[in-house]
């Protein structure tokens, strides 16, 4: 078996516990153990928006599966493959860098000064995406080119043949419980490695997944417009799906996260050519490329009609389940 992907690690979640410890029920709990969250069924979505009792569910248990992303289980001794090595990359520094990026929002830092914290959350953000379950078939379908593709280096295309056709005895329990076919499992593992596997590229050693994100930030036809709101007594839900998707547009891409229990925050990025009319002469596009990138943040505080319609997007979009540091008061759009 690989060292890289080998571990002991049987209980894997596929919504980060560092996520769920930023909006943790009990944040002066002593161990990281007896940490909770509170959990809402949505009884009811759009015009009729309802919620069930709160249960204060333990974050080590939760949003979690034993083996959702072993490839490889040996049942004769308690090693697997899997990708936690990978995701820890992202999940490690999620606290520290969610708390240091605040602060410095807090002090209207300007946005070269956290270009490099934004890069760095929005990957551990849309992370949660990818590894997301009740997110496989929009995951097949925005990186379904990954699919088509093969490692160039002789070992690691060796290691993609494991992914696609190692033991797995829990596969048909969780095809089950997600409503999956084997075949979109399979491509969901194989996504997954393709897209954090680090591979040679003309930045060194960099995975697919870190090279999307930096080259989104960058492009210089790409407007990106982030911005940010802190409740000082209000809650942010947190969606079992991760993100929320707030505006359908052509040429424009947004997601709304859960950046803490007070505050969200929303990431778009515009094609700067759709904003021009129709009728532009194509010299003029070919201009934007040489335009330098626009990068613009937003701070807000207790913009309590913004998060009324986050909250009501988290309650909308996610499969089943939303979750909250606290039981009561939670702010949504009616």
């Amino acid at each position: 078996m690989s060292n890289t992907f080998l571990n002991e690690t049987r209980n894997q979640h596929y919504l980060s516990q560092g996520e769920q410890r930023l909006n943790t029920s009990t944040p002066n709990a002593k161990k990281k153990r007896n940490q909770r969250i509170y959990e809402f069924e949505v009884l009811g979505r759009f015009e009729q928006v309802a919620l069930g009792e709160p249960k204060n569910r333990r974050i080590e248990a939760n949003l979690a599966l034993d083996d959702i992303f072993s490839f490889e289980v040996d049942p004769e001794i308690r090693l697997r493959q899997n990708f936690e090595v990978l995701f820890q990359r992202y999940e490690d520094s999620l606290i520290t860098r969610t708390e240091a990026f605040l602060k410095k929002a807090e002090a209207k830092a300007r946005p070269p000064q956290v270009k490099d914290d934004l890069v760095g959350l929005f990957a551990a953000k849309l992370l949660n995406f990818a590894r997301n379950p009740y997110c496989v078939p929009k995951v097949l379908d925005t990186f379904k080119s990954f699919l088509t593709v093969r490692p160039t280096d002789p070992a690691t295309d060796d290691q993609l043949n494991l992914v696609l056709n190692g033991n797995r005895p829990h596969q048909t329990e969780i095809c089950k419980r997600f409503d999956l076919s084997v075949l979109q499992y399979q491509q969901w593992l194989q996504v997954l490695f393709m897209l954090l596997t680090e591979m040679n590229s003309p930045n060194g050693q960099e995975s697919l997944f870190d090279g999307m994100v930096r080259s989104l930030f960058n492009k210089r036809t790409t407007a990106v417009m982030v911005t940010v709101i802190r409740h000082t007594t209000d809650k942010c839900l947190l969606s079992d799906r991760s993100f929320n998707s707030p505006i359908n547009a052509n040429g424009m891409l947004c997601f709304e996260f859960n950046l803490r229990h007070d505050t969200f925050i929303r990431y778009v990025f515009a094609d700067r050519a759709a904003w021009l009319p129709t009728e532009i002469p194509p010299h003029l596009l070919t201009a934007l490329d040489l335009m330098e990138p626009i990068f613009s943040i937003d701070y807000r505080v207790d913009d309590r009609a913004e998060l009324s319609r986050y909250n009501l997007n988290a309650v909308n979009q996610c499969h089943s389940r939303v979750f909250c540091s606290v039981d009561s008061g939670i702010l949504i759009a009616r």
